[in-house]
């Protein structure tokens, strides 16, 4: 089913095709114009990629772009599992950083 308001499909998202949703990828770019998605596959059968009409992926999931609007969760609140949102505290993203750490690991 996947997280709410997920329609359009955008760089960066994590898709997979409706025919076949055990199988999921990463959308490299968008191409509006022709309504479809580079994907690269998480299987060993997909190197390159694929072009793929973005009317047959559905989005998994998305990490936060800038215009989100969200709001901060906390574990174990049960007034918020209620919908109680008097004191929820909620904003918009205006930008965000990854950071990474790689370990490499020695070949034989």
């Amino acid at each position: 089913q996947g997280p709410a308001n997920m329609s359009n499909v955008f760089q960066g998202d994590l898709v997979c095709k409706r025919s076949e949703p055990q199988i999921t990828g990463w959308v490299c770019c968008v191409n509006s114009e022709n309504n479809e998605a580079h994907v690269y596959w998480q299987s060993e059968r997909n190197e390159c990629g694929s072009r793929d009409k973005i009317d047959e992926l559905q989005v998994v999931d998305r990490g936060l772009i800038p215009s989100d609007i969200v709001r901060r969760a906390e574990a174990g609140r049960e007034d918020e599992a209620r919908g109680d949102t008097v004191n929820a505290v909620s904003g918009m993203v205006v930008s965000s950083e990854v950071k990474v750490d790689l370990r490499g690991c020695e070949r034989d």
